[in-house]
């Protein structure tokens, strides 16, 4: 139940998102429109933001967990930049309405947790430093999510396909050296 009604209040989010710039949505908006009382609301999210990072969080890491492997993640990479294409209305209003430094954090965090799943799959029981792991991932993230900010705030006119090509060309190769690099035999 907990999960519909979380599902119910990013819905009618959505739908004032049509109507609404995000900073004049309120939470009684979504209360009135969803059928449900302000603690509600408050029970499951502390404020919109968190409404928003969540939606946002469930639908990138809703990706098939086969899309999270060193041979496939470009699968599911692909599959965020159709997701955006497809809500280009919303993400195009909520990158332009909310803080970039905030939604880059939380985009930041959820990549980062991605990549890292990814590096730990091409490590295939090699170990490497955490320190090290670390570096590659945020580093990783970094030009993921630069990229997609950089492609949202263009239009999203360039073919996700395209783009993720390029990126699978540039991180495969970053992702290869590294765990090579820093990696040894456990």
């Amino acid at each position: 139940m907990s999960n519909l009604t979380k599902q119910a209040l990013l819905a009618a989010f959505g739908q004032l998102l049509e109507k609404k710039p995000f900073n004049k949505i309120t939470v009684g908006d979504i209360t009135e429109l969803c059928g449900v009382n302000r603690m509600t609301f408050y029970y499951h999210f502390q404020d919109i933001y968190e409404l928003m990072i969540w939606g946002l969080e469930t639908h990138v890491l809703n990706v098939d967990k086969s899309c999270t492997t060193y041979e496939h993640w470009q699968e599911g990479y692909l599959k965020i930049y159709r997701f955006a294409l497809e809500n280009q209305i919303y993400i195009t209003k909520i990158f332009q309405t909310v803080k970039q430094e905030h939604l880059e954090h939380h985009l930041l965090r959820i990549v980062t947790d991605m990549v890292n799943t990814v590096i730990e799959d091409r490590l295939q029981g090699r170990s490497m430093d955490r320190e090290d792991r670390e570096f590659t991932a945020r580093v990783c993230a970094d030009i993921l999510v630069s990229t997609m900010v950089d492609w949202v705030s263009r239009g999203m006119k360039e073919a996700p396909e395209r783009i993720v090509k390029r990126l699978g060309c540039l991180m495969s190769g970053m992702i290869d050296k590294a765990t090579q690099g820093f990696a040894s035999d456990e």
